[in-house]
C-alpha cells in the first residue's frame, strides 16, 4: 500500500542522510526502517496487557518459581507478572552497550547512538526502569570476601548484591547465580 506523507522539510533534510546510512548499516531499506519506527511507537503506546503474545523461554530447572505456577505456560507466566515492573540493572545495561558496540564481536557493531535509542525506547515502556544503585556495597563487599570471589565472579556478585539490596528477583540463563542467591531470589532459565 502506498501512502503519501507531508513531513516537515527540515526533519526530512536532517534525517534523510542519517536514516539512509542507518538503513545501509543494518542492511535494510529506508521504508523498512520507517515501518519499524512506526511499529515501535505504536507498540509502546499500547497498554501492557494488550501487548500481544510474548514467547518466554521455558524454565526447566530448580529454583524460585511460586508453587502452582506452570512454567511451561507463557500465559500463566505473564498473568503472574501482571503489574510487575522490569528493572534493568545499570551493570547489565552497560554490558549490553559494551557488547553490541564492540567491533571484536560484531562485523558491523551497532553505533552507540542506535544502541542508546534502543535502550531509550525500552525504558519508555511503562513498568521498565533502571534503579539507582550504591547501597548494595556492603552486601557486595561481604560476598566477595566470604566467598573469595575473583575475576568473572566479581560482576555477578555485584548484580547479586543489587538484587538482594533492592529485594528483587533475578531471571537469568547464568547458572553461577545459584551460588550467590538463594532459591527465592533467582530463576535460572534453560535456553529453548
Amino acid at each position: 500500500m502506498k501512502t503519501t506523507l507531508d513531513l516537515n522539510d527540515s526533519l526530512v533534510a536532517n534525517a534523510n542522510a542519517n536514516a539512509k546510512a542507518l538503513a545501509a548499516r543494518q542492511r535494510t531499506s529506508l521504508t523498512r526502517l520507517i515501518e519499524e519506527g512506526l511499529q515501535l511507537r505504536l507498540r509502546s503506546s499500547r497498554p501492557a496487557a494488550k501487548a500481544g503474545k510474548l514467547k518466554l523461554p521455558v524454565f526447566k530447572g530448580r529454583g524460585g518459581l511460586v508453587a502452582g505456577l506452570e512454567p511451561g505456560s507463557n500465559k500463566a507466566m505473564l498473568d503472574a507478572a501482571d503489574g510487575a515492573s522490569l528493572r534493568l540493572m545499570p551493570m547489565v545495561v552497560a554490558s549490553f552497550l559494551r557488547l553490541v558496540t564492540n567491533p571484536k564481536i560484531f562485523v558491523q557493531p551497532t553505533p552507540v547512538a542506535d544502541a542508546m535509542n534502543f535502550l531509550d525506547a525500552l525504558l519508555g515502556v511503562p513498568g521498565i526502569d533502571v534503579p539507582s544503585l550504591g547501597a548494595e556495597w556492603p552486601i557486595f563487599r561481604q560476598s566477595c570476601l566470604e566467598r573469595k570471589l575473583v575475576a568473572n565472579s566479581i560482576p555477578d556478585a555485584w548484580l547479586a548484591a543489587c538484587v538482594i539490596q533492592l529485594g528483587e528477583h533475578l531471571v537469568t540463563f547464568d547458572t553461577d547465580f545459584r551460588k550467590l542467591l538463594n532459591r527465592t531470589q533467582v530463576t535460572v532459565l534453560s535456553p529453548a
